[in-house]
């Protein structure tokens, strides 16, 4: 799982190719993870803390929230759009993000399986068998 969570950082920036339904969910699963544990540490400080200091706590905790967002903002794209071509759709499809319900759209094709089958993210190497096709990103 950790490893699944460095590829997400190691490919910053990197949307050609395909990311598995798996990977996906995985890396965007451990992104609200670390929001919720982010969540739960600042609300046992308030609550450990003095009242005096609850303003500043939470002055701290949006700042950190706002940093960790804006941290993840590029690779959360690139691995959208990854997963977009895995089932065989145009990346730019992630621009549906900017309508209403554009997000929901974008949930519904990131569950769909992978689509191997003429997909232009992703060429065929060798096939061994009849459900076992080994693939070679672009």
């Amino acid at each position: 799982m950790l490893e699944i969570y460095k590829r997400f950082w190691s490919n910053y920036g990197d949307f050609d190719g395909v990311t598995s339904r798996g990977e996906y969910w995985t890396a965007i699963l451990l992104n609200y993870a670390v929001y919720l544990i982010g969540g739960i540490f600042f609300a046992v400080i308030c609550v450990v803390l003095p009242y005096e200091a609850e303003d500043i706590i939470l002055t701290i905790s949006i700042f950190a929230c706002g940093v960790f967002t804006l941290a993840i903002l590029i690779p959360t794209l690139s691995i959208t759009v990854r997963r977009l071509h895995d089932v065989n759709i145009s990346g730019w499809f992630i621009l549906f993000r900017l309508i209403p319900m554009g997000n929901l759209i974008i949930l519904i094709f990131t569950l769909m399986g992978s689509n191997h089958i003429n997909n232009r993210w992703v060429t065929p190497m060798t096939v061994t068998g009849i459900d076992q096709i080994e693939f070679e990103v672009e």
